[in-house]
Order: C-alpha cells, then structure tokens, then sequence
C-alpha cells in the first residue's frame, strides 16, 4: 500500500497543534516506520533509557502491541508503554483502511506512580522535568481534537493513498454494495471526491463511466442467477430496482433477454438433427462475410455450424484461446479448423481454405 503524504502541510498542522498542547505529536505509518514529529526527537529520557539494547528492544515491543490495538478501532487509545509513560495513538482511516497513527506522548501523567515502579536514578529523575505532565481531562481532550484532525487531514488530501488506490477502493467498495442503491453523490461523499474527479479516473482507468461499470458488474452478477431464479427476482437481488429496465441493459449487452439466457428458458431458433438448437455467434466469431450458426446437440453433445449461403453442415473444432478474437475478421486459413465429413477418396474440406 503505497501511502501519499503531504509533508509541509502536515508539518504545520503538527507544529500547530504543539504549540497549542505543549504535547509532542508525531506521525507515523506503522510503529516501526516514522515519517514526521514535533519536536523531531523522542524525550531525552526514552533516548537515554534506549542506550541499553534490552530497554530498546521493550520499547519496540509495547509500541507494536499499542498499535496492534489501536489498529481495531477509528478511535484514539490512550495507554501506559512498559515504561509507565502515557501515550495515545488516532489511527488515520483511509476508505475503511487504517494507513497511519498520530501519536501523543510521551507523557507523565502519575509522577508518583512512575517514580514507586521505576526506581529512577537520580539522573533520570533531572529528565523528568521535560516531560509533559497534562491531566487526564487534558489528554482527553487533545486526544478528541487530534482525531477530529485525523479526518481533516483525509478529507484534505494531506494524507491518501496513491490515484490507483483510491480508485481501487472505489471499486471494492462497489463490489461489496452492487446490490444496494448506488448513486455518483454516495460515493464521491465516501471517498472525499469531487464528481469531475471521480468520472475522470474511471475515463482515465476504465474507459468506462460509473453507471455504465456498475451496471456492467450487476448484469455479471445476475447470470448465475438466472438459472434459480425470475427475472424480477434476479433483477432486485443484483440491484435493480426496475426490471423491465434490467431486461432491456441485459439484452442490450448480450444479444438475448434474461428470460432466453437462463437455462430453464433456452433462447429460441430452428432446430436441427437431433433436436439441436440454431443459434447465431456474436460478430467476433464470424470467419467471413458469411453469417456462421451453431448447433449444439443435446443427445451427442456435437458442436456443429452451418454457413447462411448453404445447407452443407461440418463438425467444428474451437480452442479455448480462440473465445475472443480480434473485431477484424480472421481469414478462413487463420481461424480454427473447420471441416465437414471429408469427402471419399480424402482431399481437403472446401471450408479448410479460402473460397475464391
């Protein structure tokens, strides 16, 4: 997750709310990676205190379990670290994501309840001094103004995600809700875009608007269920609230209605041998000018096509990788394998090269 930041801007908000609080504050993407602070440097307590590699590796393990917690809830968590100096961590929520931590501290909040557990030295007791000391209702309230910062900061673009990020998310989001109602404003609100910026990064990205893509993904969604299911409760499952409106889009984009598409309802068409079943490829399939049909047969299970100028019928063989083919129609010679029955005394199919 690449993490999109503003530094100057969030330097100033930072230094501000110090100046305010008299509270160090810091951001952070995780509890091993800082970016910015202010001041820029941990308390001189924790630095001395930090010379001793077994204290330090103490302190890395209570930071990763402060936010390991923290990490479960959008609210701020105030704590004690190992050391029994407070601190409060405001997770920063980027469309449901948690990519970074404002981080208060490191504070002393019970002079007398740190000097009984920790024995300090005589030394360590001098560093105390420069130490904030705020009372509880204070470092709640610095706590509550830093998480209502923590939007801000979103909401202004000081922090995000990268253009593809924010866009992904924007599709994760409508992956999950298809089948609820959607509309542009829902989810320029959501993720703090404006509606020209949300239609250009799926212009951009997708070739495609927004109605158009979420359309598109429910009309994919209600193919399966047709098969179990009406057409009108097909259409509200997938997040439709019309469906006459439904049958219309889907037979736009595949040729046939829902009610044809559906297995219980097979589309309609002259049937051939053995009750086989006429129905005409899409333009991508054709090899020719000539419109090619398909017949499959429901007793042998052979795929067989006819060409509309003649009654002449042959077996057709397609590879798999040939289910798309270019808009540009393939020559006969650079199309898959198309051959009748071959005709006594051998010789190719006249449908194995080119007509003339």
């Amino acid at each position: 997750m690449k993490l999109v930041v503003d530094e100057e801007k969030l330097y100033v908000l930072l230094k501000d709310f110090h100046q305010l609080t008299g509270l160090k504050v810091s951001f952070s993407k995780d509890y091993d990676t800082p970016i910015l602070g202010v001041p820029h440097n941990i308390c001189a307590l924790c630095r001395y205190k930090q010379n001793d590699r077994e204290f330090y590796l103490r302190c890395k393990a209570s930071d990763k379990k402060a936010y390991d917690i923290a990490s479960r809830s959008d609210e701020a968590y105030i704590y004690e670290c190992h050391y029994h100096l407070t601190e409060a961590l405001q997770p920063v929520v980027v469309y449901g994501k948690h990519v970074g931590y404002f981080q208060i501290g490191q504070m002393l909040t019970d002079r007398d309840k740190f000097i009984r557990l920790n024995r300090p030295t005589d030394y360590e007791l001098s560093l105390l001094d420069d130490l904030a000391s705020p009372s509880l209702e204070t470092l709640r309230s610095a706590a509550a103004i830093l998480s209502s910062l923590a939007k801000y900061t979103v909401i202004d673009r000081y922090i995000g995600l990268s253009a593809q990020q924010n866009l992904d998310a924007v599709l994760e989001y409508i992956e999950e809700h298809y089948r609820e109602h959607i509309t542009v404003a829902d989810l320029c609100r959501i993720f703090h875009y404006s509606r020209p910026s949300l239609f250009m990064h799926f212009k951009n990205e997708l070739n495609q608007g927004i109605t158009s893509y979420i359309n598109d993904l429910r009309l994919e969604k209600s193919k399966a269920l047709l098969e179990e299911h009406s057409v009108k409760e097909v259409a509200s499952l997938v997040g439709f609230e019309d469906a006459n409106y439904f049958s219309r889009i889907f037979k736009k984009k595949y040729g046939v209605s829902p009610s044809a598409f559906s297995k219980k309802s097979p589309p309609p068409g002259n049937k051939g041998a053995n009750g086989a079943i006429v129905k005409s490829l899409p333009p991508s399939f054709c090899l020719s000018s000539d419109l090619i049909f398909m017949f499959s047969s429901k007793k042998t299970g052979t795929r067989r096509a006819t060409r509309s100028d003649g009654p002449r019928s042959f077996l057709c063989t397609f590879s798999e990788n040939f289910s798309r083919v270019s808009p540009a129609r393939r020559r006969p010679e650079t199309a898959p394998q198309f051959c009748r029955d071959p005709p006594a005394g051998g010789g190719d199919s006249p449908f194995s090269r080119r007509r003339t």
